[in-house]
């Protein structure tokens, strides 16, 4: 039995071979498993929490577009409305603010922006009330293109059940549940939210967001350690400070309330959805496309429990470290002061390199340990062969299909992982065949703990500078490396050590006897049936010849089972962790690619996931048999032909169109742009649309990396088909009497017709005409407002009251206008048919012959009774892999210009 056991925990080729492929199996399955939603539970687990409600209430939500600036959204407004008044009628303690009346004014770069508060607040009061309150947090209104079902229905509906939830079950603090109107435009919702008194007692806030299309919600952002330890009150957490990185990187370009708040210096959290990204913000992020109501449940299960770790707890949030966390396996929460986390690395580089010198010794000491020259640099090899085939691939992806990422990132990671464990076995393998040494994997590990303690240097050294830790995963990487050295170390120490010239045979024919420092040799395969080696088989030949007994020499053969705890500490759970952000990264950012996000870099981090999930495999790989090689290879070949091959984008994961329709009411003119990639925009999206009969392109667009299209488009009627065009906006401007003020002040008065959206630009009037290409760079004004407070225009406003606003209009603090002037103000309206009154200050007397120019515009950004057509004509003969998106906050945007 001994023997047996012995045999199969040895290092041999199948044991090693079984072994990988079972791992391997087992880490997809689990990424996979620890990826998607968890399935509701059969009967209800919290007691006022009705998840069938829930999504009843989700699908009313959820079922039509409904921005700010539409009819639909007051409908939306009510429905919540009419569900908490109901929870307040049956609750004393729980009291609802229908807040009609703050407004704030507040500028981003050159764009200032008022708006008025449309936004339902509900405050549950706790009992502690004199404790600082918990802010739960989530928009209810969607972009004009899609009817928000993860974005960020899920969230509303979320709050709704937390209504009925605390209410049931008063807390110690008091709860206020903010279900705020208008975060697709501006974030204008939470900045107006600022201005209540709700908003001052606040001790740390929850906010609930969707930033993709279903799947699992995970921490996306947070602003402190003391905060993210709250989030372990969640049965089944999800996070990495990766993610959170990334966003701070710029490589997530998108918004959330939780930048107002934390601005605010109010500390909190950030739970938002992040999967299927190519469907945010389209016709695709609806209740169908959400697969049952697993991510809702998991919104709500983790929120409230959250939610009541917050609001139970007397103690307040105090500090504010920066934190490093992540989960293992949406199971538990790992959270740690980056502080804590530099020391930990500063001690481990420390003390690593110590113990394996100690015992390094030790074994040199014991005759335990001889070194060849030739034995070294396998690891840096095989490392570098494979990173040069990966770039190899990574040009031709880039070069033949770029965006395969965006719809297949799974095949991608296939297509690199299998690339990098042939590259690796050729190598690791053609020195075992023809350059045996005594131990393989010994040296190998040397030099693996080498690279790691090298990189976790760096990484340490990056932390010190930015304060930021999206590498945490080094660390593991060198934990399993050193402690997989340290056991070879004290594997080689069992053994009797090598004495050359003790209790040899008198015969030297003695098959016991051997010749040669080098005694290991590859070893016939376990699958074989065949042997064409012995013990008289001659080694290789070094510069100095040893005679031994072969009993006394060590090799991986009597390795035992040391090996199998090496590779349990050097590989299942880096691989693991490693596939599981790789998961997180790439399904977070594929989607970024319609927005103009770099194909080259989405193919490096998808090769440098796939490169980690197999080095830790190094010291082990010449073991594995060449038939699961040639497996490995035909996986290889599919998985980069269909890379290659395959067209990138489906109904499931359709390409991103932005749409914007312009109307020039000046000259009765409207042009139409399109955005989106320029490998596929002209052809075949804009030329099978029968009004794209004369088309301009240009580079300059919203998006930088985007081309965009514009023709002449089908006129809308977005105020009804009694109002003619000329008649959509009425508007006047003149300069106040400078005996008035100091500085010169122009008054705009500006309405629009069926809408609450309006805008006054400042700048240089457009080109004459907007017929040829040399016009182009108008492009960029018309579809959204001058984002440089540097580009040369017109004079410029350095402040603005609008008639009815609070404060006399002054901006809120740390929301300044740039010391160049607004480039505009939007103006948000919380009525129909508003006409605005806006005096804008110059903070100087202008010249004589200074003139002030511009645009007033308003927009319209629903498609109520099919009113843009050509939008719908769009949508008509937009390809099955393509959805529209909004372009800007409003789907049409009519403006005269103006010279005052």
């Amino acid at each position: 039995m001994a023997s047996t056991l012995g045999r199969i925990v040895s290092l041999k080729t199948l044991t090693a071979t079984v072994v990988t492929a079972l791992f391997y199996i087992a880490i997809v399955v689990v990424t996979e498993w620890q990826d998607a939603p968890r399935t509701p539970p059969s009967s209800p687990v919290f007691k006022g929490v009705d998840l069938a409600q829930g999504f009843k209430d989700l699908k009313f939500i959820a079922a039509t577009p409904h921005p700010y600036n539409s009819f639909r959204n007051d409908v939306v407004r009510d429905y919540i409305l009419d569900s908490v008044n109901t929870v307040s009628a049956n609750h004393k303690h729980v009291h609802v603010i229908d807040d009609l009346t703050s407004n704030a004014t507040y500028s981003n770069g050159a764009t200032t922006v008022y708006h008025e508060s449309l936004n339902v607040v509900v405050l549950i009061e706790g009992t502690s009330p004199q404790l600082e309150h918990i802010l739960l947090s989530a928009h209810f209104d969607s972009v004009s293109t899609g009817g928000g079902a993860t974005d960020d229905g899920m969230g509303t509906a979320t709050l709704m059940q937390l209504v009925n939830y605390f209410a049931e079950h008063p807390p110690l603090r008091s709860v206020v549940i903010f279900i705020n109107n208008g975060e697709e435009d501006f974030l204008n919702g939470a900045q107006v939210f600022m201005e209540h008194p709700a908003s001052k007692k606040i001790k740390a806030f929850l906010n609930l967001e969707g930033a993709g299309s279903g799947g699992r919600p995970l921490l996306f952002r947070t602003t402190n350690t003391e905060v993210t330890r709250y989030m372990k009150a969640a049965s089944h957490p999800h996070g990495s400070t990766i993610v959170a990185n990334a966003f701070k990187q710029g490589l997530i370009r998108s918004g959330t309330d939780y930048s107002v708040f934390e601005k605010a210096g109010i500390p909190g959290l950030d739970l938002a959805f992040y999967r299927h990204r190519n469907q945010y913000h389209t016709k695709y992020d609806s209740v169908s496309n959400m697969d049952g109501k697993g991510p809702l449940w998991n919104m709500l299960e983790a929120s409230l429990e959250v939610a009541k770790a917050l609001a139970n707890d007397p103690k307040d949030v105090k500090g504010n470290s920066d934190a490093i966390y992540f989960d293992v396996l949406g199971e538990a929460l790992v959270v740690l002061k980056l502080q804590s986390y530099f020391i930990i690395n500063v001690v481990i580089l420390t003390l690593g390199p110590i113990s394996v010198l100690i015992l390094g010794a030790f074994a040199t000491r014991a005759n335990k340990l001889y070194w060849t020259w030739h034995g070294w640099l396998r690891f840096p090899l095989a490392l570098v062969l494979s990173v040069a085939l990966e770039m190899v691939l990574i040009i031709g992806y880039n070069k033949v299909n770029p965006f395969i990422m965006y719809s297949s990132p799974r095949m991608v990671l296939l297509s690199f992982g299998s690339l990098t464990v042939i590259a690796t076995w050729v190598v690791m393998k053609s020195f075992a065949r023809f350059l045996p040494i005594p131990s393989q994997r010994q040296i190998t590990l040397i030099e693996y703990y080498i690279f790691w303690w090298i990189l976790l240097v760096l990484e340490t050294v990056y932390i010190r500078r930015s304060n930021l830790s999206a590498f945490y995963p080094i660390i593991f990487f060198h934990l399993g490396a050193l402690l997989a050295l340290l056991l070879g170390f004290l594997e080689v120490l069992l053994f009797k050590p090598i004495t050359p010239n003790a209790n040899l045979p008198s015969d030297p024919d003695d098959p016991n006897v051997v010749t040669a420092l080098v005694v290991e040799r590859a070893e016939p395969s376990e699958f074989s049936a065949t042997d064409d080696a012995n013990e008289t088989t001659p080694l290789l030949v070094t510069r100095r010849k040893v005679v031994g007994l072969k009993s006394e020499i060590y090799t991986e053969k009597q390795a035992g089972g040391m090996w199998a705890w090496q590779y349990l500490v050097i590989f299942p759970f880096q691989a693991l962790l490693i596939g599981q952000c790789a998961y997180m990264m790439l399904f977070g950012l594929n989607g970024t690619l319609a927005d103009g996000g770099s194909t080259m870099l989405m193919f490096i981090l998808a090769a440098i996931f796939a490169s980690l999930m197999v080095i830790p495999l190094t010291p082990f790989i010449h073991k594995l048999h060449w038939l699961f090689i040639s497996f490995v290879a035909l996986i290889f070949i599919a998985s980069t032909a269909y890379n290659l091959l395959a067209f990138p984008f489906s109904p499931s994961e359709p390409l991103k169109v932005f749409f914007k329709q312009t109307i020039d009411l000046d000259k009765g003119t409207n042009r139409v742009y399109l955005e989106a990639v320029d490998k596929y925009l002209r052809h075949p999206i804009v030329d099978e649309i029968p009004s794209a009969d004369k088309v301009w392109c240009s580079d300059k667009g919203i998006r930088p990396a985007l081309r965009s299209c514009r023709y002449s488009g089908l006129l809308p009627l977005v105020a009804g088909s009694d109002t003619p065009l000329s008649e959509l906006i009425t508007w006047s401007g003149k300069r106040l009497s400078k005996t008035d003020f100091n500085t010169t002040v122009v008054r705009f008065r500006v309405k629009g017709e069926a809408t609450r959206a309006c805008r006054i630009y400042f700048e240089s009037p457009p080109s004459p005409s907007l017929d040829s290409d040399a016009n182009t760079d108008f492009v960029q004004s018309t579809l959204s407002s001058p984002s440089s407070a540097d580009a040369p225009v017109a004079p410029r406003p350095m402040a603005f009251h609008v008639h009815g606003a609070s404060h006399d209009g002054a901006n809120q603090p740390n929301y300044p206008i740039p010391p160049t002037g607004a480039a505009s103000i939007r103006l948000w309206s919380r009525t129909w048919n508003r006409e605005w009154v806006v005096d804008a200050d110059f903070g100087r007397v202008l010249d004589k012959g200074e003139k002030v120019q511009g645009r007033v515009a308003c927009g319209w950004a629903e498609n109520l009774d099919r009113r843009i057509p050509a939008l719908e004509e769009v949508e008509t003969f937009l390809p099955k892999w393509a959805a529209v998106t909004k372009a800007d906050d409003g789907l049409v945007e009519a403006w005269y210009t103006f010279e005052i």
